[in-house]
């Protein structure tokens, strides 16, 4: 089926203050996509994001949107406060479309420019803008706060794990976790490790897959270092985005579970 994963980006509610712009009959249809406070999150599906993909797509989005604001005239920069009392919802949508989904090759993933398909579910699904734990989901889910400019990918549940590609690090469940950590549930950080994989075991004996694996533990540094920029989302923020959520989420420490 997929590696299925869900995104969600919280913004300035483009809603909030438009309301004496829009029609009454229009505004009750937006307020169940976006709802009424300042902040909203709009919610995205993508069917398969394995492995790098979720943080190079995370970093892809707080990176345009952080060179937006270091324009000093905030020049069309669809993620500001400025943009959601001025400019239409569905552009403002449509702008953290487009930057997700534009895949320019940033990183040595050996992956070509092009594109990543993204449902959009805010209009179909808006319970999903509440809830990060209701999508159709087996690896994890990102979390990008574009107003305070942090992150986090999560773990929401037990998650399916390749035999032979067992995970080299555990997520708990429902615990805010870093690109590395991520990334590290996916990829070994050695070539010790690597060489008991089963499935490229017998690839080294003429060492061109330890080169490629040098190249890739390479790319995971380049990654980490570029995210070293924005901040971790804490649990008292992602209880402040998703409090149906979180306010229910036992303070205790959760199972241990991998991808």
């Amino acid at each position: 089926m997929g590696q299925r994963h869900q995104v969600f980006v919280k913004i300035h509610n483009p809603i909030y203050k438009q309301k004496d712009r829009i029609k009454v009959e229009e505004y009750n249809k937006l307020k169940k996509e976006f709802g009424t406070k300042k902040y909203t999150v709009l919610a995205y599906h993508n069917q398969w994001l394995y492995g790098r993909m979720a943080p190079i797509i995370a970093f892809r989005l707080l990176n345009f949107a952080n060179m937006c604001r270091e324009d000093k005239i905030n020049y069309a920069d669809p993620f500001s406060e400025k943009a959601s009392n001025n400019i239409n919802h569905n552009d403002i949508v449509n702008s953290v479309t487009y930057t997700l989904s534009l895949h320019r090759g940033e990183f040595n993933t050996g992956r070509a420019a092009g594109f990543e398909r993204f449902w959009y579910l805010n209009k179909d699904e808006p319970y999903m803008r509440e809830n990060c734990t209701h999508g159709d989901n087996n690896d994890g889910i990102t979390i990008i706060d574009l107003v305070e400019m942090k992150y986090c990918f999560m773990n929401i549940y037990n998650q399916e794990t390749d035999e032979d590609y067992e995970s080299v690090s555990v997520l708990p469940s429902l615990k805010p976790c870093s690109a590395k950590e991520y990334i590290r549930a996916y990829y070994p950080k050695d070539f010790e490790t690597i060489r008991g994989k089963k499935a490229i075991q017998k690839e080294f004996s003429d060492g061109t897959s330890m080169v490629k694996i040098k190249e890739e533990i390479d790319t995971d540094n380049e990654i980490f270092k570029a995210f070293e920029e924005f901040d971790l989302l804490t649990e008292k923020e992602l209880e402040k985005i998703f409090p149906k959520v979180f306010k229910k989420v036992n303070k205790k420490e959760g199972e241990a579970v991998t991808f």
